[in-house]
């Protein structure tokens, strides 16, 4: 989970600060996103922030959010399957198990397998 979460970060971070072009087609405020989130009159823009309705968000929370329990998400099968392509990949790689050093080798051989 850790490498997922930094990747979701990095990702974050690579989207919120590249620059938007001008497009005289589009409503869409040229700049960088988290230039017109924070500081909208920076491109002549306006805040479209909106406050969130806490009982949908405490509804969507409940329902989706509250457990931490893989099973839910991954069927026996599929978490069979995703264990043998992990055995596959250590194999190709000469490694018996995932460790420190490999960890973040292993997970790009993965999501570049599973896209």
């Amino acid at each position: 989970m850790p490498l997922l979460k930094n990747e979701m970060k990095e990702f974050q971070k690579e989207w919120n600060t590249h620059r938007i072009r001008f497009d005289a087609k589009s409503n869409c405020p040229a700049g960088c996103p988290d230039d017109n989130y924070f500081l909208p009159e920076l491109n002549n823009t306006q805040n479209y922030g909106f406050k969130v309705n806490y009982e949908d968000y405490n509804y969507v929370y409940q329902t989706y959010c509250n457990s931490h329990n893989l099973e839910e998400y991954l069927s026996t099968s599929r978490q069979n399957e995703l264990k043998k392509i992990v055995e596959n990949i250590l194999n190709i790689y000469g490694e018996t198990n995932i460790n420190i050093t490999n960890a973040r080798k292993i997970y790009y051989t993965l999501r570049t397998y599973l896209h």
